[in-house]
């Protein structure tokens, strides 16, 4: 059975490797698409360098969204995105084992295995629903309808499309941004709440901070990693209390997310990005010099 200390890692690895595998994945099909764009952008008639404006073109323009979606959602991106999917059950089967190494053997609840489930439908949507022709698709097709309604240079909009695909020197692809927030928070969000219905039904009163530090750690979770914090003390930090120098005025702190309470803060954590969490743990571990910081803030006898 492996240790406390080698679950936690393998768990906090995880937390930043499986949605970078999502978004890599996701970096294939914005090639794939730009491609695609480039054909049917020098299918366009152009006369000296700008796209005419003309029947032809308003027709093949017409026609991207379809031909769009169908190169974005291929065979290999959808297989991606249910390994992605996958990967929810395989944390959470971690988190039972992380739980189980301090409380003994426990029984998963209906509510937090119907709750992965609700994790990843929302998951998939995300990257293959609706935001996806919203975020990306239909962008991209403005920029082409409005250079063909327009009789733009032709090299000007190839230069449009591929800066609102792929970013450039001074601005990240929105939509790569879009990907990263969303796999990054929602693999990260629901391992968090997974342990935290779970540690509701263990009435558990002490947590560890766990997660690794990475180039983009913030003041609030650099902070806190690798301590242990009275269930009291988490909830304060939802109520903007206990923040410390991370306090950015008004009781928040750098990347919460809005909706951050008593309650939510199991959730939320550090805010967008953040990938720590909460473990529970059993008090017999818990360094004595964290009792006492409890102690002296009131929150135990």
């Amino acid at each position: 059975m492996p240790s406390f200390e080698d679950l936690v890692k393998e768990k906090s690895k995880r937390l930043e490797s499986i949605p970078l595998k999502m978004q890599t994945a996701f970096e294939m099909q914005q090639k794939a698409v730009l491609d695609e764009i480039t054909l049917l952008i020098n299918e366009l008639d152009v006369k000296g360098g700008q796209i005419l404006i003309n029947k032809n073109n308003i027709d093949l323009i017409s026609k991207i969204d379809a031909d769009l979606k169908k190169v974005f959602l291929n065979e290999d991106y959808l297989k991606s995105v249910k390994q992605f999917a996958s990967e929810f059950n395989k944390q959470a089967l971690i988190n039972d084992k992380l739980i189980n190494s301090g409380f003994g053997d426990i029984i998963t609840t209906a509510a937090s295995e119907s709750y992965i489930n609700l994790a990843k439908r929302g998951a998939v949507q995300s990257l293959i629903g609706a935001p996806i022709d919203t975020e990306f698709i239909r962008p991209v097709q403005s920029i082409l309808e409005n250079a063909v309604v327009n009789g733009a240079s032709l090299k000007d909009t190839l230069k449009d499309v591929r800066t609102f695909i792929e970013g450039d020197a001074k601005n990240n692809s929105k939509f790569s941004s879009y990907v990263k927030q969303i796999t990054n928070d929602s693999f990260a969000i629901s391992d968090r709440s997974y342990t935290s219905i779970i540690s509701d039904t263990l009435d558990a009163e002490w947590f560890y901070y766990a997660g690794g530090e990475v180039e983009a750690t913030r003041c609030f979770c650099a902070d806190r990693v690798g301590r242990y914090y009275h269930y009291k003390e988490i909830e304060s930090w939802g109520n903007g209390e206990n923040l410390g120098s991370c306090n950015i005025g008004g009781g928040a702190w750098a990347g919460e997310i809005d909706g951050t309470n008593s309650k939510t803060i199991y959730s939320y954590l550090g805010g967008w990005n953040c990938q720590h969490s909460l473990m529970p743990v059993s008090i017999s571990i818990v360094p004595e010099s964290d009792i006492e910081r409890a102690r002296n803030l009131g929150y135990i006898d």
